[in-house]
């Protein structure tokens, strides 16, 4: 990206009614961190259990003490999420577990807490996993950065929108856990990354993301067009 002066980008959201956008400034979308878990015990017969090391016991222990962390370890007032979606363990009822596989996501707006969020992760699951015999290893990806919109470019992207629709299209959209990879540009260059509201109660528009009958406004790609076009217009006659 050498040569680059600045970045936008646009994301419509079904959550927000057509006609609207958000282009705020700081911190927008949160860091999106991977983690896979592998505690290994020792297998043996159910019926049995002082002859073996419970892995999948060991699993279940450490996904309850991980919520300790932003219970106990993270300043309340900080957004975080650890968030264990899978746990895969075991072969057959009446035998031990002699390993279990959990995975997660992790996700904050601070690259400070995240760093913080990636030791308690390992102190954590290691230490519960000794406590019941047990060891456990940590495989951790940084994957997305936080994305945070200029404040310079924001003002920018606000004169747009004022111009191509109105003051009162400006929306305001509260900071979310969810993420994109658009904020590795915002590492890169200043910019900002705003929020086009595609939703309609009256064109059936008003199913999440993801939903299976996800459906957009279409009047909301005409809007997203026009505002490319008046930012990188304002963008360019700006200091910046």
């Amino acid at each position: 990206m050498d040569g680059v002066d600045g970045v936008f980008g646009i994301h419509v959201s079904s959550n927000l009614d057509c006609g609207k956008v958000s282009v705020e400034n700081g911190p927008r979308m949160a860091c999106a961190d991977v983690f896979k878990i592998t505690i290994k015990g020792k297998s043996g017969h159910g019926a049995r259990p002082h002859q073996a090391i419970d892995a999948l016991v060991a699993a279940c222990a450490s996904v309850l003490n991980l919520q300790t962390v932003v219970s106990r370890e993270i300043n309340p007032l900080e957004p975080v999420v650890i968030t264990v979606g899978s746990i895969k363990s075991g072969t057959r009822f009446n035998i031990i577990a002699n390993q279990a596989v959990l995975e997660g996501t992790s996700r904050c707006f601070g690259e400070e807490i995240r760093q913080q969020i990636f030791s308690a992760i390992d102190r954590v699951i290691k230490y519960t996993a000794q406590a019941y015999r047990a060891e456990a290893e940590l495989e951790y990806d940084f994957t997305t950065s936080p994305l945070i919109n200029d404040d310079k470019c924001s003002e920018i992207g606000a004169g747009a929108v004022k111009k191509i629709l109105s003051e009162k299209a400006l929306a305001h959209v509260g900071r979310t856990l969810g993420t994109d990879d658009f904020s590795e540009y915002l590492k890169k260059a200043p910019g900002i990354y705003a929020l086009v509201g595609a939703g309609n109660k009256s064109k059936g528009a008003i199913y999440p993301h993801h939903h299976e009958r996800f459906n957009i406004d279409e009047d909301s790609l005409e809007i997203s067009s026009a505002l490319y076009a008046q930012y990188a217009l304002d963008f360019l006659e700006s200091s910046l």
